[in-house]
């Protein structure tokens, strides 16, 4: 191997080192930011659901008819941005054949009365109209997809083109830096001349 390939071999290397850690920074950044937004869109829910839905008639929970018109609503509403389920209790409302909530993780939001996470969805408790006790909870999904956009593919396709053009760069200057190396020190040996004293 020579020391222009060599050259070229490790600038290609750091290019796409460089540029497979800027789209692992960039997902890592999305997904953070997808879970708090989740966490929040899931408490705001909540806050809307216990505004617009009439508590039941002698008691302090919702009633269950006007909750499931309202839970489809969201849940349409959701569809835009994200997935979302709502809970009465333990039922699901918006997708009915979806599984129920797990008793245990409905203990904990009584007890706790903070977003939690259950099978990648944020859940946030769905208090009643007292704000005393927690009656269901809302789940929300943060919208991650399996695979970068295209957008982002197009500028990792620039990013290593345009690496790719300046690793070639990178190897003729370490080659020219290495001939210059080279006529330096054959200077630096050589014995100096005397000067031509002729007339």
């Amino acid at each position: 191997m020579t020391e222009r390939s060599r050259w070229r071999a490790l600038a290609s290397g750091g290019v796409a080192l460089t540029a497979l850690l800027t789209l692992a920074a960039a997902r890592w950044a999305t997904a953070c930011y997808e879970s708090a937004l989740a966490e929040r869109a899931a408490a705001t829910t909540a806050a809307y659901l216990s505004l617009v839905t009439p508590a039941a008639k002698g008691g302090a929970g919702y009633e269950l008819p006007r909750l499931l018109i309202e839970s489809h609503a969201v849940g349409e509403l959701a569809e835009l941005t994200s997935r979302v389920e709502v809970y009465h209790g333990t039922a699901p409302l918006v997708r009915a054949t979806a599984p129920p909530l797990p008793h245990a993780l409905l203990e904990r939001l009584r007890r706790q009365a903070a977003p939690q996470w259950n099978a990648g969805a944020a859940v946030a408790p769905l208090f009643d109209r007292n704000g005393g006790d927690v009656v269901g909870a809302i789940a929300v999904w943060p919208q991650t997809g399996p695979r970068p956009s295209i957008r982002t593919l197009l500028a990792l396709v620039v990013a290593l083109g345009t690496g790719a053009m300046a690793a070639g760069r990178a190897g003729e200057a370490g080659r020219r830096g290495q001939r210059g190396a080279r006529r330096r020190a054959a200077w630096a040996r050589s014995p100096p001349r005397a000067p031509d004293r002729r007339p």
